[in-house]
């Protein structure tokens, strides 16, 4: 399963989730800056975050270069502002939208106090969707971080680990073959590996063919001889 990290963070905590949740998966990031960072300190940044997520506002993100066809899941990350999400995950959720609601989408955030459970729910209902395939609520896991909150980081990986390798065994038994094999052939892929893919594609097939041609050419050639006598 392809994966990539989407996530906002001001603060930290966000980077800290995302960096362990993609040290874990074997995921890529990508972190969202917008063209102005939301500044100042204290009471300050929270009344213009808080004032800006309320106010659903679309930050413009500084550019970035991502191919979400790669993917198979993306998880979103954000720090919860005013029991919403921030707003430089709304511009990029505007941006992709109609490709996040074809893929596995999870989501987590990171909160000070409360609100990660309506600033989800606002998240599902702008993407369109009805639920995330997972979803959590970590508080200031780099500001207070402890043993316990990143063992709730690892089990949230381990759930979506678990949740593949479902997903990999009913297809096999749906199949009759071992997926999870052919994962580890394709991995590290290289040219030799794609020859003997090929090979063992087509030679089969062009051996099919030579027989089926053989049988045509000889029939119109008996029906030659048949026409001539």
């Amino acid at each position: 399963m392809k994966t990539l990290i989407v996530y906002y963070s001001l603060e930290g905590n966000t980077d800290y989730t995302a960096t362990r949740i993609a040290n874990r998966l074997g995921a890529d990031k990508l972190r969202l800056r917008p063209v102005k960072e939301f500044t100042g300190t204290g009471l300050k940044k929270f009344f213009w975050g808080g004032k800006s997520a309320m106010m659903a506002e679309k930050p413009k993100l500084e550019d970035y270069d991502v191919n979400l066809a790669k993917y198979d899941r993306i998880i979103i990350g954000f720090p919860v502002w005013a029991s919403n999400i921030a707003p430089p995950i709304r511009t990029f959720v505007e941006e992709h939208k109609a490709q996040l609601k074809r893929k596995q989408l999870a989501a987590f955030a990171c909160q000070a106090g409360g609100g990660a459970d309506k600033a989800l729910q606002k998240l599902k209902a702008f993407i369109g969707i009805d639920a995330f395939e997972l979803e959590a609520a970590f508080k200031d896991p780099k500001k207070k971080q402890s043993g316990e909150t990143d063992k709730l980081i690892d089990g949230f990986c381990d759930i979506l680990v678990k949740q593949d390798e479902i997903a990999e065994e009913e297809l096999a038994q749906e199949w009759g073959t071992d997926l999870r094999g052919l994962r580890k052939y394709l991995t590290n892929w290289n040219y030799k590996k794609h020859v003997k893919l090929c090979a063992a594609i087509y030679v089969p097939l062009i051996a099919f063919d030579l027989t089926v041609s053989y049988f045509i050419c000889k029939k119109i050639i008996d029906k030659l001889d048949e026409a001539e006598r």
